[in-house]
């Protein structure tokens, strides 16, 4: 019997490289400037944003990054402000990240990654929400806003998804009207119009990975195994930085850092365009 044809012996070839040789296996392919999905170095995959998805919450988004999927709903709550922040209401957010969105995630307790993400998020979404306009009165009364993330799917780095989802469905998001006594007591009103929040600013991180000299962009997981060092820059939908964190040992330079920051801003204004569109998309619905 003649052997197979060469060319259907390369998926086999590959798929062995990949398991022995990881480096080696993304080597053969960057070394040609092209990556194993096909992308150029600079290219960030497909991004979908959708606003509006959860009606019973206050606020909801599902953005996908090429395969990894999180989804954000707000909830709200009537409180009582903390004596230390008496005209403010609270922002807080929580991350679910269980075997539905990775088996290495099945587990009992929480996942350290699942706490690493919501201080990630935190800390580029949250400056973006005053909290003071979830005060009603001022030692009284004030909302309390939890905006829950749950991680669908994994293909890479989570925080450009989850970042970009949590700020969209803070977008999203209304709270009641509120009926206030003189007693102190707080109820909503559902009949009054619902109040809009104000964000100032869409954060979009991108993650870059460094890997024998190349950047590369929305690194797939088997990229992130494999890099030098692994950066992560944030911008605004102004171009404006929000941020910049990096990993591994790998040096990217001076130019390597710019380059960086180059297509965050880039990305950023994607994610703004896409984000706009998203509440296009919903007007068009309603209309």
């Amino acid at each position: 019997m003649d052997p197979p044809p060469r060319a259907a012996e390369a998926p086999l070839e590959q798929h062995l490289l990949r398991v022995i040789s990881p480096r080696a296996h993304a080597s053969a392919f960057i070394s040609r400037g092209v990556r194993e999905d096909g992308r150029a170095p600079a290219d960030v995959r497909p991004l979908v944003v959708r606003v509006g998805v959860l009606r019973r919450s206050c606020g909801s988004a599902l953005v996908h990054v090429g395969d990894t999927k999180v989804a954000a709903a707000v909830a709200c709550q009537l409180g009582v402000p903390a004596p230390e922040t008496p005209s403010r209401g609270e922002l807080a957010f929580d991350v679910q990240l269980t075997g539905l969105a990775h088996p290495r995630y099945d587990t009992h307790t929480k996942p350290s990654d699942a706490l690493v993400l919501e201080s990630r998020v935190a800390a580029l979404v949250g400056p973006a929400l005053d909290t003071r306009q979830l005060c009603l009165a001022a030692g009284r009364a004030a909302w309390r806003l939890e905006v829950r993330l749950t991680v669908l799917s994994v293909g890479g780095e989570l925080t450009d998804a989850a970042v970009v989802a949590a700020a969209a469905a803070l977008l999203d998001a209304s709270l009641p009207a509120v009926d206030l006594d003189d007693a102190g007591g707080a109820a909503p009103d559902a009949a009054a119009p619902r109040a809009r929040l104000v964000v100032s600013r869409v954060p979009a991180p991108l993650t870059v990975g460094l890997f024998d000299g190349v950047l590369l962009s929305d690194p797939t997981p088997e990229e992130l195994g494999v890099c030098d060092a692994v950066v992560t820059a944030a911008a605004d939908e102004r171009g404006e930085e929000c941020g910049l964190r990096k990993a591994g040992r790998g040096d990217l330079g001076a130019e390597g850092l710019a380059e960086c920051r180059r297509r965050a801003r880039a990305w950023a204004a994607v994610v703004a365009e896409a984000v706009v569109g998203a509440f296009r998309e919903v007007e068009g619905r309603g209309a």
